[in-house]
């Protein structure tokens, strides 16, 4: 029998990362969360973690990599607009960069999830579009890895509307 695929998701105190969190534990995968932090109701276990996620830099994240035998990494980190303390820009593309870098020298064979947005680049009208397709384009030219891009079209999420995520973690 193989061994159970340990997923960390980043970002996973957000409406989608919570979602794709809780539902891959139910499905019986270690799913292992990271977030700036989590309301009362949404921390459920010791593999809950709260970190400085946007402070990390790639050898921490290469680290945490290393340290919970990851597997699978869900990116679910997003910011709508700017606010004080973090920028668009910042959370998005700088921080894929990161953790590209960390996936690289983690060596580890990671397949990677990136949540992403749908549509083309002449859709972008804001900063929050034009800087999650910029993180998405740089994390597609890492050839070296497994890799999938989910794009919602929305942040509501009704049933099933993540449920290629399981199958691609292996779940």
């Amino acid at each position: 029998m193989s061994e159970t695929k340990k997923v960390l998701v980043l970002g996973a105190s957000g409406l989608i990362g919570r979602f794709v969190t809780d539902e891959l534990r139910s499905r019986g995968l270690q799913a292992v969360g990271v977030a700036r932090s989590y309301s009362a109701s949404q921390r459920t276990g010791a593999f809950d973690l709260e970190l400085p996620l946007l402070a990390l830099d790639s050898s921490a994240l290469a680290q945490m990599i290393g340290d919970y035998g990851i597997d699978v990494v869900v990116n679910c980190v997003g910011l709508l607009q700017d606010v004080p303390g973090n920028r668009v820009g910042a959370v998005h593309r700088d921080f894929v960069a990161r953790l590209l870098l960390a996936i690289e020298a983690s060596g580890r064979a990671i397949r990677l999830v990136h949540i992403s947005i749908p549509g083309a680049a002449t859709d972008d009208g804001t900063a929050f579009s034009a800087t999650k397709r910029e993180a998405r384009i740089r994390a597609t030219r890492w050839l070296a890895m497994t890799w999938l891009i989910l794009s919602q079209r929305s942040h509501r999420l009704p049933r099933g509307a993540l449920a290629g995520i399981p199958r691609a973690v292996g779940g």
